[in-house]
């Protein structure tokens, strides 16, 4: 068989992996190719490339259609990304979910397909990749042809293009973590993701635009494609100087996740202006462009009008009716998507599961309910045993769990350490102060730096950043021993296998953790434990000298720590001036302004990272995206006295004397003469010392007298 009916055959198959679609519980179909099309970016997930050895896409397989000799190898690659997927992903997750749906196909499609064309074909043993099919024993039906894995499908999990950092952590699953699948009952509260918990006009608005961005012109071709996103203002700067109000579909669909639109009108009116820039922009130098933008126009008003058509019922299960909510009334506060929160922890009330909130919905039967993100104290996570731990110290979890609103017990904040580290919160808010700066893996039991801050928040705050009250110096943190330190076995080994933690009721955090021994890890530079050979200077562990350096000996306790609200001098650098300078007292170098102000108040810059891009890119402000209004203010300035000083200070500060001259017109009138200030003359106009300001004001006026007098 001829190598380019070969190449024709594959690539039929490729294409219709394109065609996969993954079935969301509220009915609508996301395609599953996206997340598989490139590999992921090694900036951001460093440790997939530690557990996958052989990573491949889509596009790679892409690229090589031409070149497959044999159908088998066009499978092992395809294999090859749903080994990878499924590896690295928890089960439960989105993406492990498309994993499957992709592995099915492979086996009910693709090699079925070659098999009645005559090709040998098998499905490759790439190895175990789940941890179901390890604790079961799943045999293959045969040698080379495993039967799709048994595991629990999670159809709320939700789309997250901006991958939550969690799905980095699932490393290798062993076979000693068995033990630890989770029983029925808590996996009914369990999810890899949030729930979807849309509206009807949110879901009429989702479908519409999957629609269009499926919408092919004759050639095939997609029709949005010019609009998926804005181009690079270094590129292209003349779109900018045209447009001036620019839009894409990336910044719609942003727009959909975060919940921006609180109609369909507010979204067509985006889709509009997307169309009308369009024909703004190519018209007169691009008449093809223009009949796209028109063909899409168009096709986006048939899609609008058939989901408009649609009665809000199809958009509802009738057995799982979830009425989503924007914030709930409870204990006599308001919670909303964002909020950091306390919930009663069955397994040991005096210590209640530190959570944010991702969701909010009310059921049929009135009961209220709420999706959350645990994030974990020390001693309910499994590390090693000289591990060493911050006062106040989470680790954010996989863990996104379904409670009661009831559950709740107050509020609380979590400060990214990094920023923490930097400043104080510069506003009120409820209960304990805890910091985080690792992710925790229940899984492998590994801990990660959280590079990204941002992925780990709900898509309705990630542009929101909590200003802070900078600090004159990093903050310095005391480090403590593991709280587990006595669960160490008297025979531990280096080389003891990694134990379980012991868990109690099934919708909570374990009763506690536990802790083994490990050597010396050489490549940690963070500090982690007590042996590690290297530590960050702001880092103080149990044994080390107390700090000397006073400036950056900031080691307030997080218990008991209250903002400081006391005027205090700030160091001043030494400067000339004729008399002792104001030196200015501040409460803080910076404040938010109170919104009664900031209404008021015009022609100011948010500090708001987004419109700051927007701002150099000559756009103007998305005020849906400003963050709070703050004064900064540096340390205080020295000013000079502009008063006689009664003491004279000779030789700290001179003028510059004219003294009039008969020159040629064409010369500078007057010649310079330095003049000491103390001529012990008191009478005299410039026998007292000046300031900086001063002293050039006391110059032009000679001057300006000189002139008058020639």
């Amino acid at each position: 068989m001829s190598t380019s009916n070969l190449a024709k055959r594959i690539k039929s198959s490729f294409d219709a992996v394109y065609d996969l679609k993954d079935d969301g519980a509220d009915g609508t179909q996301e395609p599953i190719a996206p997340i598989f099309n490139t590999m992921p970016d090694k900036k951001l997930y460093p440790d997939y490339y530690d557990v996958i050895t052989t990573p491949t896409s889509l596009q790679s397989i892409k690229k090589r259609l031409n070149i497959y000799h044999t159908p088998n190898d066009f499978i092992k690659d395809l294999a090859q990304i749903v080994w990878n997927a499924k590896t690295y992903n928890e089960q439960g997750s989105f993406v492990y979910r498309y994993a499957q749906k992709l592995d099915s196909f492979i086996l009910s499609n693709v090699i079925p397909k070659f098999r009645k064309l005559g090709y040998e074909v098998s499905y490759p043993n790439l190895g175990p990749n789940d941890l179901s099919e390890l604790a079961s024993g799943a045999q293959t039906s045969t040698a080379n042809t495993p039967q799709p894995n048994a595991v629990l499908q999670n159809n709320n999990a939700e789309e997250d293009d901006h991958s939550d950092d969690d799905q980095a952590n699932s490393r290798l699953r062993k076979a000693s973590s068995t033990t630890a699948i989770q029983s029925t009952k808590e996996q009914s509260y369990k999810r890899g993701r949030p729930p979807v918990i849309d509206k009807p006009f949110e879901q009429r608005i989702k479908n519409v635009l999957r629609s269009l961005r499926r919408d092919r012109d004759q050639q095939g071709q997609l029709l949005c494609h010019a609009f998926e996103k804005l181009p690079d203002i270094r590129e292209n700067p003349q779109f900018y100087q045209l447009i001036t109000d620019p839009i894409s579909l990336d910044e719609i669909k942003k727009k959909i996740k975060q919940r921006k639109y609180k109609d369909v009108e507010t979204y067509v009116q985006d889709m509009k202006l997307m169309f009308n820039n369009g024909r703004t922009y190519y018209k007169g130098w691009d008449e093809n462009m223009v009949t796209v933008t028109n063909t899409l126009e168009t096709k986006f008003g048939e899609h609008l009008e058939i989901e408009l058509k649609r009665p809000d019922s199809d958009f509802v299960a009738a057995d799982s009716l979830k009425i989503p909510l924007d914030q709930l009334e409870l204990h006599g506060s308001l919670f909303k998507i964002g909020d950091w929160i306390l919930i009663n922890n069955p397994n040991d009330p005096s210590k209640p599961i530190v959570s944010q909130l991702f969701r909010i919905w009310q059921t049929q039967d009135g009961q209220r309910w709420i999706n959350v993100c645990w994030y974990l104290r020390p001693e309910q996570t499994v590390h090693r045993v000289d591990r060493l731990f911050y006062e106040n110290e989470v680790f954010k979890s996989g863990q996104y769990r379904d409670h009661l609103a009831d559950e709740i017990i107050g509020k609380c904040y979590v400060a990214y350490f990094t920023r923490y580290q930097r400043g104080d919160p510069a506003f009120n808010y409820e209960g304990p102060l805890f910091i985080c700066e690792f992710r925790y893996n229940d899984n492998d039991k590994n801990f990660n730096k959280i590079r990204t801050w941002k992925a780990c928040l709900p898509d309705e705050v990630r542009d929101h950043e909590d200003p802070i009250t900078p600090l004159p110096n990093l903050r310095r943190f005391k480090k403590y021993e593991s709280p587990l330190k006595h669960l160490l076995p008297p025979n531990a080994t280096m080389d003891m296998p990694i134990p379980e933690p012991t868990i109690g009721a099934p919708n909570a955090p374990p009763l506690h953790g536990a802790v083994y021994l490990r050597d010396i890890d050489e490549a940690d530079d963070l500090g982690q434990y007590a042996s590690s050979r290297i530590c960050p200077r702001y880092i103080i562990r149990p044994n080390d000298p107390p700090p000397t350096d006073s400036p950056s000996n900031n080691t307030t306790s997080i218990v008991n720590y209250t903002r400081n609200t006391v005027p205090v001098p700030q160091q001043q650098p030494i400067l000339h001036h004729a008399v002792p300078n104001y030196v200015p007292t501040s409460t803080a170098p910076s404040f938010t302004i109170p919104i009664s102000i900031e209404n008021d108040t015009k022609g100011l810059i948010r500090m708001d990272v987004s419109n700051n891009r927007r701002r150099l890119a000559g756009i103007s402000n998305d005020v849906n995206t400003e963050g709070p209004l703050i004064w900064f203010r540096a340390p205080g300035v020295n000013i000079g006295n502009r008063y006689k000083q009664q003491i004279p200070v000779r030789g700290i500060n001179r003028i510059v004397n004219k003294k009039p001259i008969k020159r040629p017109h064409n010369e500078i009138d007057g010649e310079e003469e330095e003049q000491d200030l103390d001529n012990g003359d008191e009478d005299s106009q410039f026998s007292h010392s000046l300031g900086h300001s001063a002293k050039y004001l006391a110059f032009k006026l000679q001057k300006q007298q000189n002139k008058q007098s020639v």
